[in-house]
């Protein structure tokens, strides 16, 4: 496993590391469309409900293979612990970091985004699924919009405020918001092949902008959300509670 772990950490790459509900399927979509030709990749997790746990070093050196191309590991929730700093980003001992754009969304935004997705899930699955929250089927339909709204902020806030805070720090990290991706999108796209070295022109990047809003809306997965709406729709407990949360973990503006 040594061995691997050094040859997945030499080997060249670029990670999209993400908080949910961010539009992050739909950027990885057209970033793998874009670079289809010049990244090779892969599923570094395997199972959609792990994408919170560290990336997998065997799934990762089977993608890279022999190919000299950058490895892209798209629409990730990953903090930036040391195992994945010195495993997957660092331990290549070269001068340049691996690239990573962080791509986020407020808290209060994605708190409203989370809801709206699990009340779908039980509308249309009849159970809560994903990572988010745990033991709530039984109840979730009897919940008020309050509780539901008190109950994912204590699961999922702190997770939230501490992706933000692993990647404050690190040295390449070029950080795109939910409002970037969906409001302007071309140059956004744009700024990221420049950021990762893969230039491509406008008309490419549009064409691939376009191949992907093509894709059936189910496919894009990229809600209707409205940045700004969080502070409008949360009770004040939430709202309270993300702000004590923020100053606790030092990130209080």
């Amino acid at each position: 496993m040594p061995r691997v772990s050094r040859k997945v950490a030499q080997h060249p790459k670029i990670w999209l590391c993400c908080t949910p509900k961010s539009a992050s399927t739909y950027l990885d979509q057209i970033l793998n469309h874009l670079w289809r030709n010049d990244c090779c990749s892969g599923s570094p997790v395997p199972f959609w409900n792990d994408r919170y746990q560290e990336p997998d070093v065997l799934s990762v050196a089977k993608a890279i293979g022999f190919s000299s191309k950058p490895y892209f590991s798209g629409h990730h929730h990953q903090r930036n612990t040391s195992f994945f700093s010195k495993t997957f980003l660092n331990a290549h001992l070269y001068e340049q970091s691996v690239p990573v754009i962080v791509q986020t969304r407020p808290l209060n935004d994605t708190l409203v985004s989370i809801k709206d997705m699990l009340d779908d899930n039980y509308a249309n699955y009849g159970e809560v699924k994903g990572p988010y929250i745990v033991g709530l089927n039984a109840d979730w339909h009897a919940m008020d919009d309050v509780a539901k709204y008190i109950s994912i902020a204590a699961a999922y806030a702190f997770w939230h405020i501490s992706f933000v805070k692993s990647w404050s720090t690190y040295p390449n990290a070029m950080y795109v918001t939910y409002s970037d991706v969906t409001l302007n999108t071309v140059q956004t796209v744009k700024n990221i092949s420049d950021f990762c070295s893969i230039p491509k022109s406008l008309d490419e990047i549009e064409m691939a902008i376009n191949t992907v809003n093509s894709l059936p809306k189910k496919l894009r997965r990229l809600n209707v959300g409205k940045s700004g709406r969080g502070s409008k729709v949360l009770p004040n407990e939430v709202i309270d509670y993300i702000e004590k949360l923020e100053v606790i973990c030092g990130l209080a503006k």
